[in-house]
Protein backbone atom coordinates (compact mmCIF):
# COMPACT_ATOMS: atom_id res chain seq x y z
CA UNK A 1 0.00 0.00 0.00
CA UNK A 2 1.52 2.94 -1.28
CA UNK A 3 1.88 6.37 1.74
CA UNK A 4 -0.67 9.12 1.52
CA UNK A 5 -0.17 12.78 3.14
CA UNK A 6 -2.88 15.07 3.04
CA UNK A 7 -4.48 18.04 3.66
CA UNK A 8 -2.27 18.56 0.36
CA UNK A 9 -3.13 18.18 -2.11
CA UNK A 10 -6.50 17.47 -0.98
CA UNK A 11 -9.08 15.33 2.29
CA UNK A 12 -11.01 13.34 2.02
CA UNK A 13 -13.86 13.19 4.96
CA UNK A 14 -12.32 10.18 6.39
CA UNK A 15 -8.87 11.55 6.30
CA UNK A 16 -10.41 14.54 7.69
CA UNK A 17 -12.10 12.49 10.91
CA UNK A 18 -8.64 10.77 11.24
CA UNK A 19 -6.62 14.12 11.42
CA UNK A 20 -9.01 16.50 13.20
CA UNK A 21 -11.21 14.08 15.03
CA UNK A 22 -8.08 12.95 17.14
CA UNK A 23 -7.23 16.69 18.35
CA UNK A 24 -10.54 18.12 18.62
CA UNK A 25 -12.66 16.66 21.90
CA UNK A 26 -16.02 15.40 20.97
CA UNK A 27 -18.99 16.63 23.13
CA UNK A 28 -21.57 19.39 23.39
CA UNK A 29 -19.98 22.97 23.85
CA UNK A 30 -20.87 24.89 26.84
CA UNK A 31 -20.72 23.97 30.42
CA UNK A 32 -22.49 21.14 32.81
CA UNK A 33 -24.10 23.92 34.76
CA UNK A 34 -25.77 25.16 31.13
CA UNK A 35 -30.12 24.51 30.20
CA UNK A 36 -29.12 20.51 29.17
CA UNK A 37 -29.23 20.65 25.81
CA UNK A 38 -32.61 18.14 25.71
CA UNK A 39 -35.37 19.24 27.44
CA UNK A 40 -38.93 18.22 27.88
CA UNK A 41 -42.17 20.74 27.72
CA UNK A 42 -44.75 18.77 29.04
CA UNK A 43 -46.94 18.95 26.12
CA UNK A 44 -47.49 17.38 22.55
CA UNK A 45 -47.34 13.52 22.16
CA UNK A 46 -44.21 12.62 23.76
CA UNK A 47 -42.12 15.45 22.91
CA UNK A 48 -38.57 16.38 23.16
CA UNK A 49 -36.79 19.37 22.17
CA UNK A 50 -33.08 19.97 21.16
CA UNK A 51 -32.62 23.65 22.53
CA UNK A 52 -31.82 26.44 19.55
CA UNK A 53 -28.24 28.40 19.55
CA UNK A 54 -26.38 25.58 20.64
CA UNK A 55 -23.00 23.86 19.09
CA UNK A 56 -21.20 20.15 19.81
CA UNK A 57 -18.10 18.84 17.82
CA UNK A 58 -17.89 14.97 17.11
CA UNK A 59 -15.09 13.44 15.83
CA UNK A 60 -13.60 16.60 14.50
CA UNK A 61 -17.41 17.94 12.42
CA UNK A 62 -19.22 20.53 14.03
CA UNK A 63 -23.03 20.62 14.82
CA UNK A 64 -25.27 23.32 15.02
CA UNK A 65 -28.90 24.42 15.69
CA UNK A 66 -29.17 28.03 14.89
CA UNK A 67 -32.66 29.33 15.32
CA UNK A 68 -35.28 26.82 16.01
CA UNK A 69 -36.18 24.26 18.62
CA UNK A 70 -35.60 20.59 17.46
CA UNK A 71 -38.83 18.90 18.09
CA UNK A 72 -38.81 14.86 18.70
CA UNK A 73 -41.75 12.69 19.32
CA UNK A 74 -40.91 9.44 21.25
CA UNK A 75 -42.79 5.89 20.35
CA UNK A 76 -45.32 5.17 22.18
CA UNK A 77 -44.73 2.54 25.23
CA UNK A 78 -47.53 0.11 25.12
CA UNK A 79 -45.58 -2.35 27.30
CA UNK A 80 -45.95 -2.57 31.52
CA UNK A 81 -42.88 -0.90 32.49
CA UNK A 82 -41.04 2.05 31.75
CA UNK A 83 -38.65 2.32 28.75
CA UNK A 84 -35.42 4.76 28.29
CA UNK A 85 -34.65 6.20 25.25
CA UNK A 86 -31.15 7.87 24.69
CA UNK A 87 -31.20 11.38 22.65
CA UNK A 88 -28.34 11.88 20.59
CA UNK A 89 -26.42 13.24 18.15
CA UNK A 90 -25.31 10.85 15.60
CA UNK A 91 -22.27 11.30 12.93
CA UNK A 92 -22.68 8.87 10.12
CA UNK A 93 -20.31 7.88 7.93
CA UNK A 94 -22.23 7.22 5.57
CA UNK A 95 -22.57 10.68 4.42
CA UNK A 96 -20.18 12.41 6.86
CA UNK A 97 -23.56 14.04 8.82
CA UNK A 98 -24.35 14.79 12.44
CA UNK A 99 -27.75 14.88 13.59
CA UNK A 100 -29.80 14.24 16.08
CA UNK A 101 -31.27 11.13 17.18
CA UNK A 102 -33.34 9.13 19.53
CA UNK A 103 -32.36 5.11 19.90
CA UNK A 104 -35.16 3.66 21.13
CA UNK A 105 -34.85 1.77 24.61
CA UNK A 106 -36.38 -1.68 25.56
CA UNK A 107 -38.69 -1.42 28.43
CA UNK A 108 -37.39 -2.23 32.39
CA UNK A 109 -33.51 -2.52 30.55
CA UNK A 110 -32.55 0.92 31.33
CA UNK A 111 -31.08 3.50 28.65
CA UNK A 112 -29.40 1.63 25.38
CA UNK A 113 -25.59 2.29 25.03
CA UNK A 114 -24.90 4.38 22.60
CA UNK A 115 -23.36 3.06 19.18
CA UNK A 116 -19.30 4.14 18.82
CA UNK A 117 -17.39 2.62 15.86
CA UNK A 118 -14.37 3.54 15.35
CA UNK A 119 -13.20 1.94 11.95
CA UNK A 120 -14.40 3.58 8.65
CA UNK A 121 -18.00 3.31 8.77
CA UNK A 122 -20.71 2.98 10.63
CA UNK A 123 -21.54 5.52 13.05
CA UNK A 124 -20.45 7.35 16.78
CA UNK A 125 -23.23 9.24 18.86
CA UNK A 126 -22.99 11.16 21.44
CA UNK A 127 -25.13 10.60 23.98
CA UNK A 128 -27.04 14.07 25.78
CA UNK A 129 -29.93 12.55 27.29
CA UNK A 130 -32.06 9.94 28.54
CA UNK A 131 -35.34 10.02 28.59
CA UNK A 132 -38.38 8.01 30.67
CA UNK A 133 -41.10 6.93 28.84
CA UNK A 134 -43.77 5.57 31.23
CA UNK A 135 -46.76 2.74 29.80
CA UNK A 136 -49.15 4.42 27.79
CA UNK A 137 -47.66 8.33 28.44
CA UNK A 138 -49.23 10.70 26.20
CA UNK A 139 -46.88 13.46 27.42
CA UNK A 140 -43.05 13.84 28.63
CA UNK A 141 -42.48 15.91 31.79
CA UNK A 142 -39.15 17.82 32.22
CA UNK A 143 -38.24 16.06 35.36
CA UNK A 144 -38.19 12.90 33.19
CA UNK A 145 -35.10 14.69 31.40
CA UNK A 146 -31.86 13.31 32.80
CA UNK A 147 -28.45 14.67 30.85
CA UNK A 148 -26.30 12.87 29.88
CA UNK A 149 -23.93 15.27 27.44
CA UNK A 150 -20.10 16.20 28.31
CA UNK A 151 -18.87 19.42 27.21
CA UNK A 152 -16.08 20.95 25.54
CA UNK A 153 -14.53 24.14 27.90
CA UNK A 154 -13.23 27.56 26.30
CA UNK A 155 -9.81 26.28 26.03
CA UNK A 156 -10.29 22.61 24.58
CA UNK A 157 -10.95 20.64 27.77
CA UNK A 158 -13.49 18.17 28.51
CA UNK A 159 -16.05 19.31 31.42
CA UNK A 160 -18.30 16.87 32.89
CA UNK A 161 -19.64 15.80 35.85
CA UNK A 162 -19.36 12.58 37.92
CA UNK A 163 -22.27 11.11 36.32
CA UNK A 164 -21.82 12.29 32.73
CA UNK A 165 -17.84 11.25 32.43
CA UNK A 166 -16.80 10.71 28.89
CA UNK A 167 -15.47 7.56 27.53
CA UNK A 168 -12.23 6.40 28.63
CA UNK A 169 -8.79 6.68 26.82
CA UNK A 170 -5.52 6.23 28.29
CA UNK A 171 -4.29 9.67 29.24
CA UNK A 172 -7.50 11.56 28.61
CA UNK A 173 -8.45 14.26 31.66
CA UNK A 174 -11.84 15.67 32.27
CA UNK A 175 -12.78 18.15 35.00
CA UNK A 176 -15.91 16.92 37.29
CA UNK A 177 -17.46 20.71 37.82
CA UNK A 178 -19.94 18.81 40.68
CA UNK A 179 -16.57 17.75 42.45
CA UNK A 180 -14.44 19.64 42.07
CA UNK A 181 -11.85 17.07 40.49
CA UNK A 182 -9.64 16.70 37.99
CA UNK A 183 -9.49 13.14 36.69
CA UNK A 184 -7.17 10.85 34.53
CA UNK A 185 -7.92 7.60 32.81
CA UNK A 186 -5.43 5.06 32.58
CA UNK A 187 -8.09 2.86 29.81
CA UNK A 188 -9.80 1.43 32.58
CA UNK A 189 -10.46 3.47 35.65
CA UNK A 190 -10.71 7.11 36.96
CA UNK A 191 -8.02 8.48 38.94
CA UNK A 192 -7.55 11.29 40.78
CA UNK A 193 -5.12 14.27 39.62
CA UNK A 194 -6.40 16.90 41.44
CA UNK A 195 -9.19 18.09 44.14
CA UNK A 196 -8.99 19.63 47.46
CA UNK A 197 -11.90 18.95 49.61
CA UNK A 198 -12.62 19.25 53.63
CA UNK A 199 -15.36 18.22 55.62
CA UNK A 200 -15.95 16.90 58.83
CA UNK A 201 -16.47 12.96 60.78
CA UNK A 202 -20.62 13.38 61.37
CA UNK A 203 -19.91 12.35 65.67
CA UNK A 204 -22.79 11.04 67.50
CA UNK A 205 -24.08 13.90 68.96
CA UNK A 206 -25.65 12.30 72.07
CA UNK A 207 -22.09 10.31 72.88
CA UNK A 208 -18.84 12.54 71.41
CA UNK A 209 -18.29 15.68 70.01
CA UNK A 210 -15.72 17.92 68.53
CA UNK A 211 -15.17 20.89 66.20
CA UNK A 212 -13.08 22.65 64.01
CA UNK A 213 -9.51 21.42 64.19
CA UNK A 214 -10.46 19.00 66.50
CA UNK A 215 -12.42 17.71 63.76
CA UNK A 216 -11.01 17.25 60.56
CA UNK A 217 -10.98 15.53 57.08
CA UNK A 218 -9.08 17.07 53.68
CA UNK A 219 -9.29 14.63 50.38
CA UNK A 220 -6.48 15.60 48.04
CA UNK A 221 -5.72 14.71 45.08
CA UNK A 222 -6.78 10.83 45.99
CA UNK A 223 -6.22 10.54 49.65
CA UNK A 224 -7.82 11.54 52.36
CA UNK A 225 -6.06 12.87 55.75
CA UNK A 226 -7.89 12.75 58.97
CA UNK A 227 -6.98 14.41 62.70
CA UNK A 228 -9.92 13.60 65.08
CA UNK A 229 -9.80 14.83 68.82
CA UNK A 230 -13.52 13.89 70.53
CA UNK A 231 -14.89 14.52 73.67
CA UNK A 232 -16.82 11.93 75.44
CA UNK A 233 -19.90 13.70 76.71
CA UNK A 234 -22.32 10.93 77.68
CA UNK A 235 -21.72 8.59 79.98
CA UNK A 236 -18.18 6.79 80.62
CA UNK A 237 -17.02 3.56 78.60
CA UNK A 238 -15.17 1.07 80.34
CA UNK A 239 -11.94 -1.22 79.05
CA UNK A 240 -13.27 -3.64 76.55
CA UNK A 241 -16.22 -1.40 75.24
CA UNK A 242 -17.02 -0.64 71.77
CA UNK A 243 -18.57 2.88 70.78
CA UNK A 244 -19.13 4.32 67.88
CA UNK A 245 -18.06 7.52 67.27
CA UNK A 246 -19.75 8.82 63.72
CA UNK A 247 -19.61 7.90 60.09
CA UNK A 248 -16.97 9.64 57.63
CA UNK A 249 -19.35 11.21 54.63
CA UNK A 250 -19.30 9.71 51.36
CA UNK A 251 -16.29 10.40 49.03
CA UNK A 252 -14.20 9.99 51.58
CA UNK A 253 -14.63 6.38 52.28
CA UNK A 254 -11.66 4.44 52.50
CA UNK A 255 -11.20 1.23 49.76
CA UNK A 256 -10.43 -1.28 53.06
CA UNK A 257 -11.57 -1.04 56.45
CA UNK A 258 -8.31 0.42 58.37
CA UNK A 259 -7.49 0.63 61.88
CA UNK A 260 -6.44 3.69 63.82
CA UNK A 261 -4.76 3.56 67.35
CA UNK A 262 -5.52 6.27 69.83
CA UNK A 263 -5.06 7.24 73.52
CA UNK A 264 -7.21 9.06 76.14
CA UNK A 265 -5.86 12.50 77.24
CA UNK A 266 -4.82 12.62 80.32
CA UNK A 267 -4.80 9.20 81.40
CA UNK A 268 -3.17 7.47 78.55
CA UNK A 269 -5.24 4.71 78.18
CA UNK A 270 -5.09 2.81 74.67
CA UNK A 271 -7.84 2.66 72.29
CA UNK A 272 -8.23 1.08 68.68
CA UNK A 273 -10.26 2.99 65.76
CA UNK A 274 -11.80 1.43 62.84
CA UNK A 275 -13.08 3.12 59.66
CA UNK A 276 -15.02 0.22 57.60
CA UNK A 277 -15.45 0.92 53.79
CA UNK A 278 -18.89 2.05 54.04
CA UNK A 279 -17.67 5.32 56.89
CA UNK A 280 -18.52 4.00 60.24
CA UNK A 281 -16.15 4.88 62.34
CA UNK A 282 -15.58 2.99 65.71
CA UNK A 283 -13.24 2.74 68.74
CA UNK A 284 -12.55 0.01 70.89
CA UNK A 285 -10.58 0.50 74.94
CA UNK A 286 -8.19 -1.57 75.98
CA UNK A 287 -6.79 -1.76 79.77
CA UNK A 288 -8.69 1.12 80.67
CA UNK A 289 -11.76 3.15 79.56
CA UNK A 290 -12.78 6.45 79.20
CA UNK A 291 -15.09 8.88 81.77
CA UNK A 292 -17.28 11.51 80.43
CA UNK A 293 -15.44 14.52 80.02
CA UNK A 294 -12.17 13.21 78.64
CA UNK A 295 -10.52 13.74 75.23
CA UNK A 296 -9.53 10.65 72.68
CA UNK A 297 -6.55 11.35 70.76
CA UNK A 298 -6.82 9.42 67.90
CA UNK A 299 -3.89 9.34 65.68
CA UNK A 300 -3.98 11.58 62.15
CA UNK A 301 -4.59 8.89 59.58
CA UNK A 302 -4.31 8.55 55.79
CA UNK A 303 -6.10 6.24 53.34
CA UNK A 304 -6.71 6.34 49.82
CA UNK A 305 -10.08 6.67 48.34
CA UNK A 306 -12.64 4.88 46.14
CA UNK A 307 -13.39 7.22 42.76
Amino acid sequence: MAETWYPNPGVTQLQHEHLIGVAVPTGVVGHPQDPSLVYAPGSGTREIRFRADRRAAVLGYGWANDNDEIVRSLADNAAGEVRVDLAVLRFDRADYSVRNAVVLGTPGAGAPAPTMDTGTSGVWELPVAEVDVSPGATAIADTQVRNRAWYIGPDGGYLCTSSTRTPHSPGRRIWETDTGRQMVSDGVRWLVAAEDAISQVLLSAANWTASGQLNHLRRRNGAVHMALTPQRIAGPLLAGQTSSLGTIPAGFWPTEDREIVGHVVSSGAAAVGLITTTGLLTVRFWRAGINTGRYLNLQSASWPVAH
